[in-house]
């Protein structure tokens, strides 16, 4: 399979947010053996994100019926957390990530292997309308007799 590969794409992006799943689940499960608070909340968690990271891999439509209420959930907590750090450091980080993580769970979900290939199908074609065009993207004689970094 080339690298280019649609289907190869999609799997590395699902395979991708399975893995931040696992990290989190990780990270979670260490914060409750660790005695932090909310301990049951951790390990509840744990297992949400072990849920959502198979589904993600193995049933990506059913991963969207866990990650929708997860998400407004997690914006609601995580979007609190994250304003709050703004008046008060540090920044929350954490935050920001879950925040961002769940959107982009739901654009992977867009990317299906026709999605892909049409947008492969658009920029070759936008390339092959610039060349038409008589647009030269290729550098000229006198750029290539300049110094490095001075172009």
């Amino acid at each position: 399979m080339e690298r280019n590969d649609p289907k190869v794409l999609l799997r590395f992006a699902r395979f991708a947010l399975a893995a931040l799943c696992a990290i989190v689940a990780v990270n979670h499960a260490r914060l409750a053996f660790a005695g932090e608070p909310s301990v049951g909340r951790h390990w509840v968690f744990v297992g949400v994100n072990v849920l959502l990271g198979v589904l993600i891999l193995l049933a990506p439509r059913a991963a969207l019926a866990v990650a929708v209420p997860l998400t407004a959930q997690q914006a609601w907590s995580h979007g609190r957390a994250l304003l709050a750090s703004l008046d008060e450091p540090p920044f929350d980080w954490a935050s920001l990530g879950v925040l961002v993580f769940f959107p982009a769970l739901r654009k992977a979900d867009e990317l299906t292997p026709q999605a892909l290939m049409n947008v492969e199908a658009l920029m070759s074609q936008g390339e092959r309308s610039a060349t038409k065009a008589g647009a030269d993207i290729s550098p000229s004689p006198h750029e290539e007799d300049r110094e490095p970094g001075k172009r």
